[in-house]
């Protein structure tokens, strides 16, 4: 049984993995529900392990800039939280763009059970790195809390309360080449914001390809019109 949000997380990038390869016909459905299964059991046995043979990088990058995109061979994916203290419960929101601005995956998910802000932004930087394993592409992460971005920053993981978290997330980003971390501004994580905001106010969970949740379209064309000015 999956007893982990981080099981959760790996198993969902994984859904997402099968089908951007049955989308784009290079396999077929059998194949991929038989490596899901296979991963799965890996996952489910071993916790957050997760075998792949791909090399770690830990550049962060400062950007006090909007939104820009990243060159042609990158994707780059913005992540974002909507975490609410009073009833300790929270949201998180991805969205993966290409060079042109063009939405490759939009995903969000409502965490029943979170006791802090900085909590809530780790597990979205989290969400952003497993959909990074999924993409075979140079990632850029992107998020707007420097809480997050110190994690990456450091070559040791304190033992505060979020231990745990910090550990995953760390040694999940060893397992995407040529990762990127960057702390940007607010305004420029808005498509994030609002997805997760989207998120929070449904109580849902999901995941779209090539697209977002309608009420986020407008964020996205504000993004594209920046990149054109």
């Amino acid at each position: 049984m999956v007893d982990d949000d981080g099981d959760f997380l790996a198993i969902k990038a994984l859904l997402i993995k099968m089908f951007v390869t049955i989308y784009d016909g290079s396999v077929s459905i059998i194949s991929q529900v038989e490596l899901i299964y296979s991963q799965t059991v890996k996952i489910c046995s071993k916790g957050k392990q997760v075998e792949l043979d791909l090399q770690p990088t830990n550049n962060i990058e400062r950007q006090v800039t909007l939104w820009r995109p990243p060159t042609p061979d990158v994707y780059k994916i913005n992540v974002d939280t909507s975490f609410v203290e009073a009833i300790e419960a929270a949201s998180v929101g991805v969205v993966v763009r290409n060079h042109r601005g063009q939405v490759i995956l939009s995903s969000w998910d409502y965490i029943g059970a979170c006791y802090s802000v900085e909590e809530a932004e780790l597990r979205a930087s989290l969400s952003g790195l497993y959909i990074g394993m999924t993409l075979d592409m140079p990632v850029i992460l992107e998020t707007d809390c420097s809480f997050v971005a110190s994690v990456f920053g450091k070559d040791y993981v304190d033992r505060s309360s979020l231990v745990d978290l910090k550990k995953e997330a760390i040694d999940v980003s060893k397992l995407l080449v040529n990762l990127q971390i960057s702390k940007i501004n607010r305004r420029a994580n808005m498509v994030a914001h609002e997805i997760a905001k989207f998120s929070f106010d449904n109580r849902s969970n999901g995941f779209l390809f090539h697209s977002v949740p309608p009420c986020v379209a407008n964020f996205v064309m504000n993004d594209c019109t920046n990149i054109l000015s």
